[in-house]
């Protein structure tokens, strides 16, 4: 299925689950979970829609996504599809490397997790990420390093740990941009993926809402209620993706 000029796929959670195990087998995978954010900022950006495009697999995160499409697109969100990797590595006894926001508070954290709830996880490392910023182009939003030795120091020490799955929780478009950049010259990488704040949530450092509120896909409002400060991120998906997703329809049927 394509939403705004994106492809995403439409495939069962079970049909995914086994391409995940295949994927492993070889090289270079890059997975996206766009979700209603996502897609509106890759509605205006036609670098990031090539990022998302160039991904093998195209996997829908977002309340919003499975609503608006009437129950075409299955949803499998950022924290279950992270712990099923996490288990699947786990299994298979293929390493991983994880990559989140530049804070050692953090880094101590999601180790300590890693280590409780994944005991035989084979961890090539957990690291901070380079502080990035966007420049603004007339194709969209590019990555702008604030230091890029501290970036190229974080690539050699992944390519010196050789894991199988990297995961990166930088936050969206700047994840999947940097991922774009750099997954083929890191030879290990069976899987990068780009997880937004699907880390922490595993971690404990942000809580998650109740189940029976993810159950009826009012996480965001949880969200919402302890982080005000998503309000501007929350409006994008609940008014503005719909809007752009109905007026797209409205003009093709014209």
């Amino acid at each position: 299925m394509e939403i705004f000029g994106v492809h995403i796929s439409n495939q069962s959670k079970k049909e995914i689950q086994r391409k995940l195990k295949e994927f492993f087998h070889n090289k270079g995978n890059l997975l996206v979970t766009p979700n209603p954010e996502m897609l509106v900022a890759a509605r205006k950006s036609k670098i990031f829609r090539t990022v998302l495009n160039s991904a093998v697999l195209s996997i829908p995160d977002g309340i919003g996504l499975k609503l608006m499409t009437l129950g075409k697109l299955h949803r499998y969100t950022g924290v279950e599809l992270l712990e099923n990797l996490l288990d699947l590595a786990q299994k298979e006894q293929k390493s991983v490397y994880l990559v989140g926001r530049n804070d050692q508070k953090w880094k101590e954290k999601v180790t300590k997790a890693l280590k409780e709830y994944y005991p035989t996880l084979r961890l090539a490392g957990v690291a901070v990420g380079p502080r990035l910023g966007f420049a603004e182009g007339e194709q969209g939003r590019s990555l702008v390093y604030d230091d890029i030795s501290e970036n190229n120091e974080l690539l050699a020490d992944i390519i010196q740990s050789a894991p199988d799955l990297l995961v990166v929780g930088f936050g969206h478009e700047k994840q999947e941009l940097w991922l774009y950049e750099h997954l083929l010259a890191l030879p290990s990488i069976s899987i990068g993926i780009g997880v937004g704040g699907a880390i922490d949530y595993l971690a404990g450092i942000v809580p998650r809402a109740p189940k029976w509120l993810r159950s009826i896909g009012l996480e965001w409002l949880f969200r919402l209620l302890h982080n005000p400060v998503r309000l501007p991120r929350i409006l994008t998906a609940t008014i503005l993706f719909p809007i752009y997703y109905l007026y797209g329809i409205t003009n093709n049927h014209k």
